[in-house]
């Protein structure tokens, strides 16, 4: 199984790896091959109210490492537990952990948010 560990900073919770393996990691390689990650790293997450309001001017890039972050740490208070939060789920048979479907939805639904639509231009 191909995999990917991103080391990034993550809003709130500081320096993290974040593991991208089978669907995700094809995901991330989506991500990278359409430079997603630039464009998002350039987009202020929340567009004007990150002006506003301390704490909260981080990118898009950023809120997508904080969901993925989010996702490892659920992981690793669950771990060897009956309560195994992300467990896995079969798809026509074939059968696919739970984290990395979680991580590949993130990214979906991240991927080109309001890209030409309303984008914070630099002034």
């Amino acid at each position: 199984m191909q995999s990917d560990t991103l080391k990034v900073t993550v809003p709130l919770l500081g320096l993290m790896n974040i593991n991208f393996f089978n669907v995700a990691y094809k995901m991330l390689g989506i991500y990278e091959e359409l430079e997603e990650i630039n464009r998002q790293k350039s987009m202020r997450h929340l567009g004007l109210i990150s002006t506003v309001f301390d704490n909260v001017s981080h990118s898009r890039w950023d809120y997508l490492m904080l969901q993925c972050g989010i996702t490892e740490l659920v992981k690793k208070m669950h771990a060897g537990t009956e309560y195994f939060a992300l467990g896995t789920i079969k798809i026509n048979g074939k059968e696919y952990d739970g984290e990395s479907i979680i991580k590949t939805w993130f990214m979906f639904s991240n991927f080109g948010h309001l890209k030409n639509t309303l984008e914070m231009k630099k002034q």
